[in-house]
């Protein structure tokens, strides 16, 4: 199974790396305009943080393709996974790692608290499937303080 997960960590990287470069930049080597034209950012700190409806907008929505949907039928099987399901874990795993990149400091605790059980199934130990059930329950507190309007 490690070496499924090596195996699909690496196609990603090369994926995610090949979609970065544009075209007639297959060997990865930057324009010298390419590099200038990169805006300078003020704090340097990264990436503007969405506000926690945004952030819970991206969690919710998309029904049966949404992370909520991934956790709530991933989350009880972190215990026992088989190959097919640490391919599907690790999918939760990512798009929570991706929400939380603009999450504020009203979400980032509760998502950061929502991967855990997740990387820990990943990552040799069985996941806690409590513990990402509880998770879910207190993100969910988090988006309905903010003022999410959650469906049904």
């Amino acid at each position: 199974m490690r070496n499924h997960l090596a195996a699909t960590a690496a196609v990603s990287v090369v994926l995610v790396l090949a979609a970065c470069s544009g075209p007639g930049q297959a060997d990865g080597t930057a324009t010298p305009s390419a590099t200038a034209s990169a805006p300078e950012s003020s704090t340097g700190s990264g990436p503007e943080p969405h506000s926690t409806v945004q952030t819970c907008a991206g969690y919710y929505d998309g029904g049966e393709y949404s992370v909520d949907h991934r956790v709530t039928t991933w989350g009880p099987q972190l215990d026992a996974l088989d190959e097919a399901g640490a391919v599907e874990v690790t999918v939760v795993r990512d798009r929570l790692s991706s929400l939380l990149l603009y999450a504020g400091d009203e979400a980032a605790p509760a998502l950061e608290a929502l991967r855990t059980p997740f990387q820990d199934a990943l990552t040799g130990g069985a996941g806690d499937p409590a513990q990402a059930e509880e998770a879910a329950a207190d993100l969910r507190a988090v988006c309905e303080d903010a003022g999410y309007e959650l469906a049904g």
